[in-house]
């Protein structure tokens, strides 16, 4: 077992690739919809998605200790962290996990599923991009089907162990497309509608 020294050390000298953090939000998907929220983004992404709507290239190099300190701020005014990239699971381990729910914060992990998780957070929302023999996740809170569903991944994961399932139509810069809402309701199941709440109202 590490020693509080060894610990703070490895807290100090351990180093993550973020994109931005801020807030206070709202989460604006899934199941903590309209939930207040700040958001630590992590950058880089294993996957190159057409249709994807964040960036996530560049980012700073910070510490755990040094995230922890931006997150001071937004203490007590805020419960969730949204914790998102790019893929965070790419960098993010048990020890900025630990770190940040010993800080009190509630963790709220929005993953593609391609990558293990280090340990249980809060809050798992997953958002499969690829067929399902590539992923590795095994469970999640909130499952995320893009629409339009070009991949056919309704079908490939219609029967994923998750507790609440959502589809989510892609912003393309048209506008709300009501066909989706169709799809919802020809659905096995309870599948719901999850348009980008923040989008819709204009938040970050």
């Amino acid at each position: 077992m590490l020693s509080i020294n060894n610990c703070e050390d490895e807290m100090k000298y351990k180093i993550y690739k973020i994109k931005e953090i801020f807030g206070p939000t709202l989460q604006g998907e899934g199941y903590l919809v309209g939930t207040p929220c700040v958001f630590l983004r992590f950058a880089d992404c294993n996957l190159s998605c057409e249709f994807c709507d964040t960036d996530f290239d560049g980012g700073e190099y910070m510490s755990a200790t040094a995230i922890l300190t931006a997150l001071d701020k937004y203490k007590g005014n805020v419960k969730w962290l949204v914790i998102t990239g790019g893929e965070p699971l790419m960098q993010l381990d048990s020890l900025l996990i630990n770190a940040l729910r010993s800080n009190g914060w509630l963790i709220n992990l929005e993953t593609n599923g391609m990558y293990r998780l280090p340990q249980p957070v809060d809050h798992i929302s997953f958002s499969p991009k690829v067929q399902r023999h590539s992923i590795i996740l095994e469970y999640c809170d909130s499952l995320k089907i893009l629409w339009p569903d070009t991949l056919n991944l309704l079908k490939d994961f219609m029967d994923y162990p998750a507790t609440h399932k959502f589809i989510q139509p892609i912003d393309r810069g048209l506008g709300f497309d009501k066909n989706v809402i169709d799809v919802v309701y020809t659905m096995r199941g309870d599948w719901r509608l999850s348009p980008q709440l923040h989008k819709l109202i204009g938040v970050k």
